[in-house]
């Protein structure tokens, strides 16, 4: 969960920054389209020397009728705009924030991690399908941790067997370790690696050995 210092503050990703000034810079353009459709009109009238002096008392008294009037409602248009801006980009950046969480943990190999948004919060589809590939990949990688715990208890019985002279066995494990490798080579093909390589083994279903070059990251295969 995000500290709560965190979560008083009004704008608390880039984000909201961002939308906040496209919104302001946005509504000042309007502003100036709007003054200028309303009040050059005007002043170029009031401007005309042949206008006779009461239709140019009536335009000034227009001017200043409009100016009276219509800077205090878009003050309060702006108001309500900003406040409407934030309350929104409220409910994707706290999405945003808490994705980013689940990506730090997911990296750290935490696989029991959920995201966990407000009912309000946008991008809730956007969440459940994460969740089902959290699901997904960490139950896949759970087998394979079984597989091995289960490949790591026989070889220590082979050990046994081998250091008892019991090569009947030592055989039996043996056999028993090359089908659990199966099994923990089989949970891993359902993985690829970013130069499309099965994270698994080779041709037969062996593992292979490490690769000399890092991959940063995997992507489930599509079935």
């Amino acid at each position: 969960m995000p500290p709560k210092s965190q979560r008083r503050r009004i704008l608390v990703d880039e984000f909201q920054y961002r939308l906040l000034a496209f919104n302001v810079l946005y509504f000042f353009i309007l502003l100036v389209v709007m003054a200028a459709f309303l009040f050059v009109p005007l002043m170029i009238k009031l401007s005309s020397s042949t206008l006779p002096m009461a239709e140019r008392e009536e335009v000034a008294n227009l001017i200043l009728s409009l100016h009276a009037r219509l800077w205090p409602a878009l003050a309060v248009a702006f108001v309500l705009l900003a406040a409407h801006s934030v309350l929104v980009s409220h409910r994707i950046a706290g999405a945003l924030y808490r994705f980013k969480a689940v990506f730090r943990e997911l990296g750290q190999g935490n696989f029991a991690v959920r995201a966990n948004l407000r009912k309000r919060d946008y991008l809730l589809k956007e969440a459940a399908e994460l969740n089902a590939m959290i699901e997904a990949v960490g139950g896949r990688l759970g087998v394979a941790a079984d597989q091995c715990a289960h490949l790591e208890e026989r070889l220590n019985g082979a050990k046994t067997s081998a250091q008892q002279g019991d090569l009947d066995a030592c055989r039996r494990e043996l056999a028993a370790m090359t089908e659990s490798l199966g099994r923990v080579c089989a949970s891993l093909t359902l993985f690829t690696t970013v130069r499309g390589t099965p994270a698994g083994g080779g041709e037969n279903g062996a593992a292979s050995p490490a690769p000399s070059h890092r991959t940063d990251g995997v992507q489930g295969r599509r079935t």
